[in-house]
């Protein structure tokens, strides 16, 4: 029985809750097993169906949106096998163990250390440049349409790309250069880090602060400073994570700023 794009798409929609019954056995196996049963329901029989819904429990971690190349692999080896009465029992365990850990490291890599804490960066920028808090809102919807057109190009392309061209198919992630997209990114992410601080420390929520420069130069605000930069550093050393270590730095800004307005800090002067 041929597998129509119709086909294709509901597994694509179904990878969606790929994560819903994670757990520390068999990690995304569950998932992967819900994602494709349509695909199991439409070529076997009702026994068959049990029979190989079992193998699909076998142990599975992976990129959840990139596991998708690897279930239209999957897909095209089982209609591969009913159309040729043949058992690829093997070749898809081999499939799933070759790809699912090169996949795993692409996929963490760009949308968790690169994607996610650029698109955050770049919102926050974004709000404070326009100075409107009264549409912080509509702001915050770039982050939510930028990352997922990303996401959803991947998740779907890579499942299409993964059933009609099998191995051949990595030449999908050929076509979007990662790795130069992430340098840039990184490059973007840290020139505007540094400018929506600027912007934030200038105009919101302390600009008294800002009125005598002569604050920077005085020695308990330098300790402060030195503290901070410590502690910042014992947080990227401990966690070695990009996205915390912006979201440390500005949580540490927010309250020295409001302490400051309060009138609760040491810094005074005359």
């Amino acid at each position: 029985m041929t597998i129509r794009k119709i086909d294709i798409f509901r597994t694509g929609l179904r990878t969606f809750f790929i994560q819903s019954l994670w757990n520390y056995e068999s990690l995304l196996a569950y998932g992967i097993a819900f994602s494709i049963l349509p695909i199991l329901i439409k070529l076997y029989s009702k026994r068959d169906i049990i029979r190989k819904g079992r193998e699909y429990l076998s142990y599975f971690n992976s990129q959840p949106y990139l596991a998708a190349f690897i279930l239209g692999m999957l897909i095209k080896l089982e209609e591969d096998a009913v159309e040729n009465s043949i058992n690829n029992n093997s070749k898809i365990s081999s499939v799933k163990a070759s790809y699912m850990g090169p996949l795993a490291a692409m996929g963490d890599s760009f949308f968790w250390w690169c994607l996610k804490p650029a698109t955050l960066i770049i919102t926050i920028f974004l709000v404070m440049y326009f100075n409107d808090f009264s549409n912080a809102l509509f702001l915050l919807s770039f982050f939510l349409i930028f990352f997922n057109a990303f996401h959803l190009y991947y998740r779907f392309g890579s499942i299409s790309f993964g059933y009609k061209y099998g191995e051949d198919g990595l030449k999908f992630f050929q076509k979007f250069n990662m790795n130069l997209f992430q340098k840039v990114m990184f490059q973007i992410t840290f020139f505007l880090l540094g400018i929506s601080i600027t912007m934030l420390v200038l105009k919101f929520p302390f600009p008294k602060l800002v009125e005598n420069i002569e604050i920077f130069k005085h020695i308990e605000f330098q300790i402060f400073y030195g503290i901070s930069v410590i502690f910042l550093f014992f947080i990227y050393k401990l966690k070695r994570s990009p996205l915390l270590l912006i979201l440390t730095t500005l949580i540490i800004i927010f309250i020295f700023s409001f302490l400051k307005e309060k009138n609760l800090v040491f810094l005074r002067i005359n």
